[in-house]
């Protein structure tokens, strides 16, 4: 009886040892293909890339279309055209146009246009009569030479128009405008002569002057020669 207990227990301790061993060898055997903890997908997406084009490769906007023709320049009015319409203004009684094609050319350095300013003033026409600024407007004309401006400032010292009345700075402007081919200014020194004013009486001076006025088609002198055939007188 105890051998066969006995056989018994080494037949059991001979089976445990045999399976530690076998364990033992289990666990020091890896496995042939582990599996990692975080598996990668089998067919990773592609990571986006911004795509820099290289400088040559970039090719500029196109320019706005431009107009092969420019644009025509408006027309240049010359100032001797604004006068000329403006002398057409004046005589169609349409003095505020007349005023504002006169102030043009004048703005363009037009003597002429200055004088006219002047009459206008002088006259009252399109704006209240003022004398002073008539005055101003022929001293400007005269300034560059217009004649017929220093004719006019004559007549204001001859009639006290906005000066004192004085004739024989009448008389100095009259010469001055005749010298300067003014026609009118010809038969003011004549008449100047005639009637003795700013000057001593000499009618043969006066003749002279009137002649040549007359000359010129200054018919007030025709007339006056006509008219007094003695020089006249006051």
């Amino acid at each position: 009886m105890m051998r066969v207990v006995g056989a018994c227990l080494l037949a059991m301790t001979l089976a445990s040892a045999a399976l530690a061993q076998g364990a033992d060898q289990f666990e020091s055997v890896p496995p042939a293909n582990p599996a990692p903890a975080n598996p990668a997908p089998a067919n990773p997406a592609p990571r986006a890339r911004r795509v820099v084009p290289h400088p040559a490769q970039v090719v500029p906007a196109p320019a706005a279309p431009t107009s092969a023709v420019p644009a025509p320049a408006a027309p240049v009015v010359t100032a001797q055209e604004l006068e000329q319409q403006g002398d057409a203004a004046f005589r169609s009684a349409d003095y505020a146009e007349a005023i504002r094609l006169y102030r043009q050319a004048a703005g363009q350095g037009s003597g002429t246009a200055m004088g006219r300013l002047g009459i206008v003033y002088q006259l009252g026409r399109g704006v209240p009569q003022d004398y002073a600024e008539a005055m101003r407007w022929y001293r400007q004309a005269a300034d560059r030479g217009v004649a017929a401006a220093m004719n006019d400032i004559g007549v204001m010292y001859q009639h006290g128009l906005g000066v004192p009345q004085d004739y024989v700075e009448a008389m100095r402007w009259y010469r001055q405008a005749a010298n300067n081919g003014g026609p009118v200014a010809l038969f003011n020194v004549g008449t100047m002569y005639a009637l003795g004013l700013g000057v001593a009486r000499d009618c043969n001076a006066a003749r002279l002057w009137l002649q040549r006025a007359a000359a010129v088609g200054v018919d007030a002198a025709r007339v006056w020669l006509q008219s007094n055939p003695n020089c006249g007188g006051r």
